[in-house]
């Protein structure tokens, strides 16, 4: 699309080049989702590069499904409670089954929240 260093002449003093000023203009969605990521993200340190990746997309996935269910009129979540809310979905069977391994101590089985 841009095969040469031209001038952007609206930027003026700053000379910026075309290729510049035109990711500028396009980049906002990027901007948005990384800074989404950040706010609600799920990452923790790990050396094990797997588990970063895993969380990277666990990160992506949690602000694109928000974006589709925000994008209709009658849902009012705000973003930290969908997550929260999509988390406890996931994780109800589990919470389920746990209190009845018979194995593990009674204090370690957390009790399922009522929502």
């Amino acid at each position: 699309m841009h095969h040469d260093a031209k001038i952007d002449e609206a930027t003026g003093d700053d000379k910026k080049s075309e290729i510049i000023t035109f990711y500028n203009s396009t980049k906002g969605g990027v901007v948005v989702v990384d800074m989404m990521m950040d706010k609600y993200s799920v990452s923790r340190n790990s050396r094990r590069w797997p588990l970063t990746a895993f969380f990277a997309f666990l990160n992506i996935v949690c602000v694109n499904s928000y974006v589709l269910y925000a994008h209709s009129p009658q849902n009012k979540l705000k973003c930290h409670n969908f997550i929260k809310k999509v988390c406890m979905m996931l994780l109800e069977d589990t919470l389920k089954r746990r209190p009845k391994n018979i194995r593990l101590p009674e204090d370690c089985s957390p009790k399922l929240q009522k929502q």
